[in-house]
């Protein structure tokens, strides 16, 4: 559902929306990670069973994290686009507009 959501608020462009749905995507995404551990922590099998487990836990642990930090650097790099065409607007508007004093002569 969060996917779902988070492509659905890609269509709108509004940045408040689509920061929501990617906190809530990251949401998701810990909360996977989290009952991953506890499941695996709860159903095996003795101490050899918790000890096969470990390179799971640590697999779905680094993907949940590596997908929330490549969320917020494309996150930053969007806002850093539209920061600078911004910027780039108000610059071509203030040079395309006449000083005061220079308009009747």
């Amino acid at each position: 559902m969060a996917i779902y959501n988070l492509v659905k608020a890609h269509k709108f462009r509004a940045p408040l929306t689509q920061a929501l749905r990617n906190y809530s995507f990251a949401d998701a995404c810990m909360s996977v990670a989290s009952l991953t551990v506890l499941m695996i922590s709860t159903f095996a099998e003795g101490e050899e069973g918790v000890a096969e487990m470990v390179n799971v836990k640590s697999i779905i642990g680094f993907a949940a994290c590596a997908s929330i930090i490549v969320l917020a650097i494309i996150m930053l790099v969007r806002a850093q686009k539209k920061i600078n065409a911004i910027d780039l607007k108000s610059a071509e508007s203030s040079v395309c507009e006449k000083p005061v004093g220079e308009e009747g002569e």
